[in-house]
């Protein structure tokens, strides 16, 4: 009898196990562009299900978003109903090879401000009505939320983390400039170059310049917008803005911030670009 009770509770342990695999698929995988984004940011999300069988086999995904301890998305109306329905404005978009897409700012989907969306976003796609036990559904997926606060510096860049498919923007602040002569700039310019990697993944020699020192003065996409308060910008997409060969990825790019004729500058900043 001993034995056969033993036997009963192993059984029931691996049913256990397989009904909890079968219902939330833990094996999606997701990326968002920008790579890391504050609360105020639009940010589209990237989920691939081929790794969960039932999801990649329907034609429509929705997804479940919420706020830990928090609100979901009243901005929309709200998530609608997990096993009855989602709300439809959840619907994600099919961008192919399994991989489904949802675009949003978090204040305004969840009608919060950044305190309380606070540094992180739940969400799970699924089927419009799930619960069925088969798979319809993912575990809880969670998306880091960057502050918006900042350490104050002659330059910073948001985001401080970034990919070569993403826009990011230099900051620069005269008040903090480490220059007397760039505090009293009227007009600032960015002389900008990258270091590139080849297909394979090995150094190119040499740099890939946005425009020669001579002539960043006279080129458009890098001067700078006064933001007030002496604060300066430039926002710059990294998929266009050098001219690449083909297979060829960023590995870091620097920038040194100055006047129109090049006789008064910054110092050389650098950063590097993360590839997948």
């Amino acid at each position: 009898m001993m034995i056969m009770k033993k036997i009963l509770i192993l059984t029931a342990l691996v049913f256990s196990a397989f009904f909890s695999n079968a219902q939330s698929c833990d094996q999606a995988t997701f990326r968002t562009e920008p790579a890391s984004f504050t609360a105020e940011d639009e940010v589209k999300l990237f989920v691939d299900v081929s790794g969960c069988s039932y999801l990649a086999s329907l034609e429509e995904l929705y997804i479940w978003i919420f706020i830990p301890d928090g609100p979901g998305p009243d901005g929309v109306g709200g998530n609608g109903d997990f096993c009855n329905g989602s709300n439809a404005e959840l619907l994600m978009t099919n961008e192919g090879d399994n991989v489904w897409s949802f675009t949003f700012t978090p204040t305004e989907l969840f009608a919060a401000s950044p305190a309380v969306i606070g540094s992180q976003i739940g969400f799970i796609p699924k089927e419009f009505a799930a619960c069925k036990g088969n798979g319809d559904q993912t575990i809880d997926l969670f998306l880091p939320v960057e502050s918006l606060t900042f350490m104050p510096a002659e330059s910073r860049t948001f985001p401080e983390s970034f990919t070569s498919e993403d826009f990011v923007t230099l900051y620069f602040d005269q008040s903090l400039a480490l220059s007397e002569e760039m505090k009293s700039l009227e007009n600032l310019f960015v002389y900008a170059f990258a270091n590139v990697v080849d297909p394979n993944g090995v150094p190119v020699e040499g740099n890939i310049e946005k425009a020669p020192w001579t002539e960043v003065g006279t080129t458009p996409e890098l001067t700078m917008i006064d933001e007030g308060n002496g604060i300066f910008s430039l926002t710059i997409d990294l998929r266009t803005f050098f001219e690449l060969e083909p297979g060829q990825m960023i590995s870091s790019f620097s920038y040194i911030y100055r006047n129109m004729e090049g006789t008064v500058q910054s110092d050389t900043y650098s950063s590097d670009v993360i590839n997948n």
